[in-house]
């Protein structure tokens, strides 16, 4: 069984979101700013913890800010164009609806975060930052 039969709302949002086309562009734009972000931590004399906050809060407006609004944009889109009554009747439980919308929507921005997480090991480790400490962080910020 695959995962169009298991969720076809969360195939259909993260095929939706996850355009080349329309995600080339942020990752390009957020790959130089990271970078300029480490290159900064390292040239500086700020150390590796202004680093370290600033990539985590760049990561924290991804997920929370625009991954919970693509979230409601999603629902109020497909209930203005009727595809929210088509939801009602067909065979999908709400649960899996309620999961597609939720997983899938934010989809862009989870993997925008991801990119960021090579960068933070990577300051992480140059500024002898305790590794777990920063695990236990981003696994935190992925939770909530």
């Amino acid at each position: 069984m695959g995962l169009a039969e298991l969720n076809p709302v969360l195939l259909m949002q993260v095929r939706a979101r996850l355009r080349m086309r329309q995600i080339m562009p942020p990752i390009f734009s957020l790959l130089v700013f990271t970078t300029a972000i480490c290159w900064w931590t390292v040239a500086s004399a700020k150390g590796a913890q202004a680093g370290f906050a600033s990539l985590l809060a760049i990561q924290a407006i991804l997920l929370h800010g625009l991954g919970s609004s693509h979230v409601a944009t999603a629902i109020a889109s497909a209930r203005e164009s009727g595809i929210m009554d088509f939801h009602r009747v067909s065979p999908l439980p709400p649960r899996t609806l309620a999961l597609g919308f939720i997983l899938g929507a934010p989809a862009r921005e989870v993997l925008m975060a991801a990119l960021i997480l090579p960068f933070i090991i990577g300051i992480a480790a140059w500024g002898q930052l305790p590794l777990d400490r920063v695990l236990l962080m981003e696994l935190l910020l992925l939770v909530t």
